[in-house]
């Protein structure tokens, strides 16, 4: 499974070493990208494909594991992820037909994870990919989004504030 490797069990014991690095990354993506108050996901989702090896286990869209449709995802690339190394996603929903999202190391994206399939083929670049990817639900949609909420696959934690997300919203600086 993506998430069970001892590198992935050891990042997140250090998250709290880096994780004045990872809000002042949220801080930016509320404030130059979004342009208003969020919740933030409080611990990103670490992401490590090696090659030969997909580092998302199935396609999905992440509705089906309760995540809400107010929310918005965004993935930061430490390495480039191109062809088979990339994220696949689906050229339009429901269509199944599946292109890479390519970015280059230090590219930053928001993407539509709630209703576009998306997942990882076999990486066959001979090359290993890193990235983290977290998640924001603008303030203004909070009570609709923590309504009906689910728990995380892994971790059983409830998709709401102070549990999944930040206790409070982030501010546009």
């Amino acid at each position: 499974m993506d998430q069970h490797t001892n590198l992935h069990k050891k990042l997140y014991e250090l998250h709290t070493r880096v994780n004045s690095e990872y809000l002042a990354i949220v801080n930016i993506v509320v404030s130059e990208l979004i342009k208003e108050p969020c919740f933030v996901q409080k611990i990103p989702t670490y992401r490590f494909g090696v090659p030969h090896n997909r580092w998302v286990g199935a396609y999905h869209v992440d509705s089906d594991f309760g995540h809400s449709k107010y929310e918005l995802n965004c993935i930061l690339a430490f390495t480039n992820m191109h062809n088979t190394a990339a994220l696949q996603v689906e050229e339009t929903p429901h269509s199944y037909k599946y292109k890479p999202m390519e970015l280059s190391r230090g590219e930053l994206i928001l993407f539509n994870h709630i209703d576009r399939r998306h997942g990882c083929s076999l990486n066959r670049e001979g090359l290993s990919v890193a990235s983290i990817d977290f998640r924001f639900i603008p303030e203004r949609f909070s009570n609709q989004a923590f309504q009906n909420t689910g728990k995380t696959i892994n971790t059983k934690i409830q998709l709401l504030p102070g549990a999944y997300f930040s206790r409070q919203y982030i501010a546009i600086n």
